[in-house]
């Protein structure tokens, strides 16, 4: 009777392991289905908030990685988008000036360029942003 009751212990073990391990990949498969089904959001308003979310320290960072950093230099950036290299580079450079073609993403660099004071950093010159 000892074997019968062992055999029928492990018998039980195995179903209840078995069946928590189904409940467990079932709960994986919800959340993993869940996440491919969420679009990702690649729009213009979250990136531009990510990119200042880094903080003008982090661009910074990235022109002394490349080793950009010159004292008195003037900076040209064509396609400049939000501003953000342009706002790291005035830092140091004498005059930078972005070229941006899209009205909205203008804009929006203009007021950061006001926020971040970057007229003043560049001696008064208004030709930032053409």
């Amino acid at each position: 009777m000892n074997k019968q009751l062992k055999k029928i212990v492990k018998l039980f073990l195995k179903i209840i392991f078995n069946i928590l391990a189904i409940f467990v990949m079932a709960i994986g498969w919800i959340f993993v289905s869940k996440k491919k089904n969420k679009e990702p959001d690649t729009s213009w308003e979250t990136g531009r908030k990510e990119i200042y979310d880094y903080g003008i320290e982090y661009w910074e960072n990235k022109i002394d990685k490349l080793d950009l950093r010159k004292k008195g230099i003037d900076v040209l950036e064509v396609g400049s988008g939000n501003g953000q290299w342009l706002i790291a580079f005035s830092k140091f450079a004498n005059h930078v000036e972005g070229i941006e073609p899209v009205k909205e993403i203008l804009e929006y660099s203009l007021q950061k360029f006001k926020e971040y004071d970057v007229e003043k950093k560049n001696k008064g010159d208004p030709s930032i942003f053409r």
